[in-house]
């Protein structure tokens, strides 16, 4: 299963956004500075997750984005799923009831699908931000 860079994206700009909360909308431009990415691609990821209830923008000279709400509530799942669709591990085929093998192996694949988005359900922007702070922490110690 691959992630798209959509999927992946977004959560950047999610934990960006969790990251430098600080009651203020944060830009576009800024965002795009920190995360090296094109604000075109991030304004079309923006604007699904808006739609999404993800995050509010506000318009003007010191307009921007923020969450709509606080970071434990986001899980990796849901992101991925709002931005991506699905979280499919492998095209499954169509159960065939003279092809026993058909079934065992789509059957592996819906397991499979079931504990990947029980893993990225389970992680969210405030776990990401945890790991980021103590990351940095380390390096500052180094």
């Amino acid at each position: 299963m691959l992630i798209s860079s959509r999927g992946q994206y977004a959560i950047r700009i999610l934990l960006d956004l969790a990251l430098h909360e600080n009651g203020e909308a944060i830009n576009v431009k800024t965002i795009a500075q920190r995360q090296d990415l094109s604000e075109k691609y991030m304004e079309q990821i923006l604007s699904v997750l808006q739609k999404a209830g993800f995050v509010v923008s506000t318009r003007g000279y010191h307009g921007g984005y923020h969450l709509t709400g606080k970071p434990e509530n986001y899980s990796v799942g849901k992101i991925l799923r709002t931005v991506d669709g699905p979280l499919i591990p492998a095209n499954q085929q169509p159960e065939n009831e003279n092809k026993p093998i058909d079934q065992v192996v789509n059957e592996l694949w819906i397991n499979l699908q079931g504990k990947i988005e029980q893993t990225l359900d389970a992680v969210t922007l405030l776990d990401l931000m945890n790991s980021y702070n103590e990351k940095l922490c380390f390096n500052y110690m180094i």
